[in-house]
């Protein structure tokens, strides 16, 4: 009989047979086959200070978060039950553990009677032992009929767990719209970052080093932004000596300077991460640099550092170097002040708003 007491299951039905090691041994030594990166691994246990492959909160942020994905945890529970953590129990499930029972029925120590508990967020099922689920009394006729085109398969090296069909349909789908910073989780930009710069013949850390510290940083900031970018105006860089005018009819004073990119705010909460990635990707460190610290490239911004037009701009400079230092129109009102003022000027110039607009194929 085999000794074997852990599984993963993907959600494209690959099930892993650990066997007598651990599960997070598996994501340690393939990160990717679990849709993420050595750098973001190591960040997690970093944050903790824990070292590598210790079961501590690392361990446990990690775990959660894969179920969370749609992995599911399977282990022998001091040969008293099998333990499944999964995120739900579906008709996909069901299909993989009948799958998954056939090994498990030959489990020294523990064999086809072992009882098995299913735990999700939402319930716990505790009806059935490996034979049960072997053949299939967890499944009615249209479980089995739903599933009669999903194979799930076992195996045994976690290189061949990784399923890149899947990430690559993922990815297809998170490049059919925009991607809003403040609801995209790191893991996942890394994941599109690295996909996008090596389409380049780039590799994301070797560009930009500290991305994963940069991309927390802005997402702080894009996170508090209030208005739609439809609400928005937009003024365009040969605009700005008129605005400076239209504010000095007003009595309003502003100033050109510099000033660091990281201590701006954003008016505008759909701020799209892809926009900024994929310029970065498609041009490089220093052309964007070039771009965004070109003396006609101005950005609006109030007293009290909000950002009035260019917030794809402010993202592409906090993820490349928030301390870059950005050529600016300060004008000496709040942001409460500044918005309506700007939203005349736009209206009135005749500028379309939430247009998307580049210069030199660089967001502006």
């Amino acid at each position: 009989m085999a000794q074997h007491n852990a599984y993963w299951l993907n959600p494209r039905g690959k099930i892993l047979d650990i066997g007598i090691g651990t599960h997070i041994d598996q994501v340690i030594k393939s990160p990717t086959s679990f849709g993420l990166t050595d750098r973001y691994v190591r960040n997690v246990y970093d944050k903790h200070n824990e070292p590598m492959n210790l079961e501590g909160k690392a361990r446990e942020e990690l775990m959660l978060e894969l179920i969370k994905d749609g992995y599911v945890r399977i282990r022998l529970v001091t040969n008293r039950f099998w333990l499944v953590n999964s995120n739900r129990y579906d008709k996909k499930l069901k299909k993989a553990l009948s799958v998954w029972a056939e090994t498990a029925k030959d489990v020294k120590g523990a064999g086809k009677y072992m009882p098995v508990k299913i735990v999700t967020d939402k319930e716990t099922i505790s009806d059935y032992d490996v034979n049960d689920l072997y053949y299939e009394k967890h499944m009615n006729e249209s479980d089995i009929s739903a599933t009669k085109d999903f194979h799930p398969v076992i195996v045994e090296s976690v290189y061949d767990f990784k399923e890149s069909k899947y990430r690559e349909f993922l990815r297809e789908k998170k490049n059919k719209k925009d991607i809003e910073i403040a609801h995209y989780p790191l893991k996942d930009a890394i994941e599109y970052a690295q996909s996008q710069f090596e389409s380049h013949g780039k590799e994301l850390y070797d560009v930009i080093p500290d991305f994963d510290k940069h991309y927390e940083f802005a997402q702080t900031h894009a996170s508090s932004g209030t208005h739609l970018r439809k609400d928005m105006p937009v003024i365009h860089k040969h605009d700005i000596g008129k605005f400076k005018q239209f504010l000095e009819d007003k009595g309003i004073k502003s100033k050109v300077g510099k000033i660091a990119v990281g201590t701006f705010h954003p008016l505008q909460k759909q701020i799209y991460m892809n926009k900024s990635i994929d310029s970065i990707a498609e041009h490089g460190i220093a052309t964007t640099k070039k771009f965004l610290t070109d003396p006609k490239v101005i950005t609006v911004i109030s007293n009290d550092h909000y950002i009035i037009d260019g917030h794809h701009r402010m993202l592409s400079g906090m993820l490349v170097d928030p301390k870059m230092k950005f050529n600016t129109l300060k004008v000496d009102v709040p942001a409460t002040e500044l918005l309506p003022l700007a939203l005349e000027f736009s209206d009135k110039t005749g500028n379309v708003r939430n247009e998307q607009i580049r210069s030199n194929g660089h967001l502006i």
